[in-house]
């Protein structure tokens, strides 16, 4: 094994002080030290001015992040055109973008493996940090039915979009380094388990357990002919028409009320979906602007928020980046880690379904590293169609 240089640490350093400086800054916010929060603010800047000045050489082999750009300029577009505010979208833009970024330059360059040791790190401190926060203002009790904001995200809501990355990086991270789960992976898994259990956010339990479920599958090598990315999208479509359209929940009530501890009508949502879809009628093509509200609150679905805010062109743009990730991982061999992003971004997926928090930051970064699976060199080779996939070459195999 290649020991640690001065580079190497450096480099580590730096995806580590990049990631915090780009996953939502406004933690600091929540957690009262605004000061700090503006520094980080004006540090994410630098860093992406940094990171596009590196990316240019790339630009011409962009792959999924140019249809990222794509989207966002579209938003940004629609959204002067209705004179919107911007300032929040420059803000998720720069975040967005800056996160992408750093991983498509440092997979680029062959250093995966610094860029999930580092991205691991950052989660076991936030997400450690989260729970220690947590604990201290409610205690370790279950908060079933409970809306206090106890995490330093800000809404208990939002917590699962760190929760399903910060698993798929202990995931990532212990297949770079062995072929089984270590302590500190564990640890993590717990604390995330116990961090959703406590803020009991339906949307968050829900995604956490899908993940969780299929990961645990993948690992133990079960079920992975019967899941992909397509499989994912499918369930997804069925899930939002049955939901979001035809409204089939009322025959789950049983599940939803005593099990969940929600209302039939998912907490309101289907009057503010009744009001979203009303006012997407009205301006269908381009939308009203990002930050445009048909109610006090947010549309609580991703499609209907996207298509609020940007009619049917955002829209157009934001499914053909699903297009590009479905055609890169059908064509990838690395079979393992296809299905680990796969379950990652169909348990966001799932959340999106009722919540709009999730379409920026590390769900984008997710969708540029799906664009280097095979560069995974992982301790498990894919056999041919023929064999079981996910055979052991090395039991002592490390990546170099």
């Amino acid at each position: 094994m290649v020991t640690f240089n001065t580079k190497n640490i450096g480099s580590l350093l730096f995806v580590i002080l990049a990631h915090f400086s780009f996953v939502r800054p406004a933690i600091i916010y929540h957690s009262g030290m605004i000061t700090i929060d503006r520094t980080i603010r004006n540090l994410a800047i630098v860093i992406l001015v940094y990171l596009i000045l590196r990316w240019v050489k790339y630009i011409k082999e962009g792959g999924v992040i140019k249809y990222i750009i794509i989207f966002f300029l579209i938003t940004l577009c629609i959204t002067i055109l209705h004179s919107m505010p911007l300032m929040n979208l420059l803000r998720i833009i720069i975040y967005t973008l800056g996160l992408c970024l750093l991983v498509d330059i440092y997979m680029r360059e062959g250093k995966g493996k610094i860029l999930v040791k580092g991205i691991f790190i950052s989660y076991c401190i936030l997400l450690g940090w989260n729970f220690i926060w947590m604990t201290h203002q409610v205690g370790f009790g279950v908060m079933a039915g409970n809306h206090l904001d106890v995490t330093i995200f800000g809404h208990n809501n939002i917590l699962v979009y760190y929760a399903i990355p910060g698993l798929l990086f202990a995931f990532l991270h212990s297949y770079y380094t062995s072929s089984k789960l270590g302590m500190l992976h564990l640890v993590l898994m717990f604390i995330i388990g116990w961090s959703v259990l406590i803020a009991w956010s339906a949307a968050g339990v829900v995604g956490w357990a899908v993940f969780m479920t299929f990961a645990i599958f993948f690992y133990k090598r079960k079920a992975q002919r019967f899941f992909s990315m397509k499989s994912a999208i499918i369930v997804y479509t069925i899930l939002f028409v049955g939901i979001v359209i035809l409204r089939l929940q009322v025959h789950f009530s049983f599940i939803i009320e005593n099990i969940l501890n929600r209302y039939v009508h998912l907490t309101g949502r289907e009057y503010i979906w009744d009001n979203v879809m009303i006012m997407i009628r009205e301006s269908w093509l381009y939308g009203y602007g990002h930050g445009f509200r048909a109610l006090p609150f947010d549309a609580h679905n991703r499609l209907l928020e996207i298509l609020l805010q940007g009619g049917i062109i955002s829209l157009i743009s934001y499914i053909s980046i699903y297009v590009c990730i479905l055609y890169r991982l059908r064509v990838q061999k690395n079979s393992l880690i296809v299905h680990l992003f796969s379950a990652a971004i169909m348990s966001l997926m799932l959340v999106n379904l009722v919540d709009s928090a999730g379409g920026n930051f590390m769900y984008f970064a997710i969708f540029v590293l799906c664009n280097y699976c095979d560069d995974m060199k992982l301790p498990f080779v894919h056999k041919t169609q023929n064999e079981v996939p996910y055979v052991a070459a090395d039991k002592n195999y490390r990546l170099e």
